[in-house]
């Protein structure tokens, strides 16, 4: 019976619709007693008037309300209104397995993670003489949280009743409301025979086939012919090397498999014992000894398990820490954080992520916070093949994550080859657990690349200092913290520049690691123009960790911005082969070429990046002006135009765009936002350097010195291309730009 929203049955008001099948519609609904939302089923109403479905309506709900377990769908209510049957249960968000396997093939580790809990639920129901007798993907629910639920007790028997209860079939559900669905019942079920717990291990094995090959046990062209192969034929062998399956668990799937009941397992609790056994097996032997050797590898974004979204940070700490520690402790190539972003472990192919990213193995994980109770599965697993590696569950208290994800690095690492043989450094071995904590928030809101992140990682990195004095990495965090916010957002570089070496230098003080390295060249190149420092700092850092992505990616802009042309583009290059997803290290690509005046290569450089990622505005800002140095002003405004827009119209976009009107002849536009851009508030005004670009296009050459050179007491750190930036070329041969050139400190011109 469809109901309508706002519609009431007892006490529940109709939400919305939720699900309709052969046995029942679901809605979710209101129950204002206890204000929470719960899930209403009822009959469809081709069946209000069915007795049979109707009995086996009210007999799910005496089987669910006689089990109480985490992993069985919770039935709060039952009850009549006016003819009209309905349950009360659980609201569940998520989806069922069907559905998950439809979307994307399960990795070993994840299929008996999942299968686990399907095993418990049945051992409680057997417990309790129930047998489910329609055990299938459809009828396993996973939440978003991670949680499974078996479902749809509607055909369930106590063990007594079945014992003498014939067995009726249906095509998937497809033809009638009978018990059982083709391909997962037991040969006794097909048969007419009595049935019992064991019955369901049969179609539990059926399930874990599935879920470990990615192909249905029994499906053949019709189900009469599924009906006869359950009976007469095995299933197809496992292919250990092509499912990655280890041998025991292929072993555990066969016996469940098995046609007489008496050879299956005895019971589900045993059928547990086995298989939480069996998914430790990484590999077998044989396969293990004929491995290649791995020299690329991805660590995709860990799932965070909790419910709780601001739990995210976790996840995305512990991620980090893995790809800098790998990238730190062995030589193979990790791929950077950025390029991984876009991945999701619970979603992704591995396989699909090798040939995305070039990668011969790629690292999946979740980790649960419950309470100051921290859960994390990791799974190494081969991109070729998608085979698992390697798997392993840590069950620790929150505090000790510091030390946990060192254990982790290096159980991975152990994994590796080749490696070095020295053991991991720790970044920061001061660092308390409260401390860490924040600092992971710090990087997950720093890592947003927003103007309000980096305040919020500011504060973060802050509180973590003021915990903890000696801890290295927030300190390196605070000054990378104040580089963006100097060089983007609304603090005055004379006020950015000495917190953010001062950060830089004190995490130095306390620890030798590449990030304090790599923060400190951030602050001399940009702000200090210690140009010989920088340099420095930056090879210390590559030294410290040669996989550093944004220490390659930030040396190649130190090079290009010194004349170095070839060495900035090796430099480029390293960091796009570590981060080839990396929209701003594509953009930087196209930037070299921009700056070498190789406009056509630079502006195809530009597309490709917009290809990726249509919003990215650097990019097309980028592109606008490489428009207009082709002589396409027309496009070069639109382009500026709808960027400027899309960036809610602040002062650099709309610099860019008054450039642009400027270069295109629109000087009547240019000007009026010149001095919209000049006269605004100083939170709102755009950087001198900025100014004296569109004054430069407007021909205004006193003018444009004169920004310059305000820039130059601001210590603007976009004043380190001005050896570079074609869109000071008409500036050039002017003794006050040799003069410019000379305060900043750029060495001479290299010959290359």
């Amino acid at each position: 019976m469809t109901l309508a929203t706002g519609a009431r049955l007892g006490p529940y008001e109709i939400l919305a619709p939720i699900a309709a099948g052969g046995m029942g519609e679901v809605y979710r609904a209101r129950d204002g007693r206890l204000e929470r939302d719960v899930a209403v089923k009822v009959l469809p109403e081709r069946l209000a008037t069915d007795e049979e479905a109707r009995a086996r309506f009210e007999n799910e709900a005496r089987a669910v309300a006689a089990l109480s377990h985490p992993n069985i769908l919770s039935i709060h209510d039952f009850g009549v209104e006016g003819g009209v049957a309905y349950s009360v249960t659980e609201l569940l968000e998520g989806e069922t397995l069907r559905r998950r396997l439809d979307r994307a093939r399960l990795s070993i580790a994840t299929a008996v993670e999942l299968a686990l809990p399907i095993a418990a639920a049945l051992g409680a129901a057997h417990e309790k003489g129930i047998v489910h007798r329609d055990v299938k993907p459809e009828n396993v629910f996973v939440t978003r949280d991670g949680r499974v639920k078996v479902l749809d007790f509607g055909v369930a028997k106590r063990e007594a009743e079945a014992a003498g209860a014939p067995a009726s079939t249906t095509a998937d559900t497809a033809s009638g409301y009978l018990v059982g669905t083709v391909g997962y019942m037991s040969p006794e079920q097909i048969r007419g025979e009595p049935v019992d717990p064991r019955s369901d291990l049969f179609s539990f094995g059926c399930v874990l086939y599935e879920m470990v090959t990615g192909s249905r046990a029994f499906r053949k062209a019709t189900p009469a012919d599924t009906l006869a192969a359950v009976l007469n034929e095995d299933p197809p062998a496992i292919d250990l090397r092509e499912s990655g399956c280890p041998p025991d668990l292929a072993r555990l799937i066969d016996r469940c498999l098995r046609k007489e009941r008496d050879s299956r397992f005895q019971s589900a609790r045993d059928l547990a014992y086995a298989l939480e056994n069996a998914g430790r097996s990484p590999r077998g032997a044989a396969r293990r000894g004929r491995r290649r050797a791995i020299v690329s590898l991805a660590v995709l974004p860990f799932e965070n398990g909790s419910a709780v979204p601001e739990n995210d940070y976790l996840a995305e700490g512990i991620t980090e820490d893995l790809i800098n520690g790998l990238a730190r402790d062995t030589k193979i190539r990790v791929i950077a954080r950025s390029s991984i972003a876009r991945f999701r472990s619970a979603e992704s192919d591995p396989r699909a992520v090798g040939r995305d990213l070039d990668v011969a193995a790629v690292v999946t994980g979740r980790v649960t916070l419950r309470g100051t109770d921290l859960d994390v599965r990791v799974e190494l697993v081969d991109a070729e093949d998608g085979s698992q590696l390697w798997g392993q569950r840590y069950r620790r208290e929150v505090g000790a994550l510091l030390l946990l994800e060192e254990e982790i690095t290096a159980a991975v690492a152990s994994r590796l080859r080749p490696r070095r043989k020295e053991p991991p450094v720790r970044a920061s071995p001061r660092a308390s657990s409260e401390a860490y904590d924040l600092y992971l928030r710090g990087r997950f809101q720093w890592n947003k690349r927003t103007e309000e992140g980096f305040e919020k990682a500011l504060s973060f990195f802050e509180q973590a200092i003021a915990l903890d004095p000696e801890f290295a990495l927030a300190y390196a965090g605070t000054a990378d913290a104040y580089v963006f916010l100097g060089g983007y957002g609304h603090l005055a570089p004379e006020i950015a520049l000495p917190r953010a070496k001062e950060a830089a230098e004190r995490a130095l003080a306390l620890a030798d690691i590449a990030d304090a390295h790599n923060s400190l060249a951030s602050v001399l190149h940009r702000f200090a123009w210690d140009f010989p420092g920088a340099e420095a700092e930056f090879r210390r850092a590559l030294q410290e960790n040669p996989a550093h992505a944004t220490a390659h990616h930030w040396y190649s802009l130190f090079l290009l911005t010194m004349g170095r042309f070839e060495e900035s583009r090796e430099e480029i290059e390293r960091a796009r082969a570590l981060d080839p997803l990396s929209l701003v290290v594509w953009e930087d690509a196209g930037y070299w070429h921009y700056c070498r005046r190789e406009y056509a290569r630079a502006e195809s450089e530009f597309r490709k990046v917009l290809e990726m990622d249509a919003g990215f505005l650097p990019a097309r800002f980028d592109l606008a002006i490489v428009l207009s140095q082709r002589g396409a002003h027309a496009e070069s405004v639109a382009e500026a135009r709808q960027a400027a827009e899309a960036a809610a119209r602040r002062p650099r976009p709309l610099a860019t765009l008054a450039w642009a009107l400027a270069a295109a002849g629109e000087s009547a536009e240019a000007r009026a936002l010149l001095q919209r851009l000049e006269t605004a508030p100083v939170s709102s005004r755009a950087p001198h350097f900025s100014l004296a670009l569109v004054k430069t296009a407007l021909g205004e050459k006193d003018a444009a010195f004169e920004s310059l050179f305000r820039a130059l007491e601001r210590r603007e750190d976009s004043l380190v291309s001005l050896r570079s930036n074609p869109r000071l070329d008409t500036l050039r041969g002017d003794a006050r730009f040799e003069e410019l050139l000379r305060r900043v400190g750029f060495p001479p011109v290299p010959v290359e």
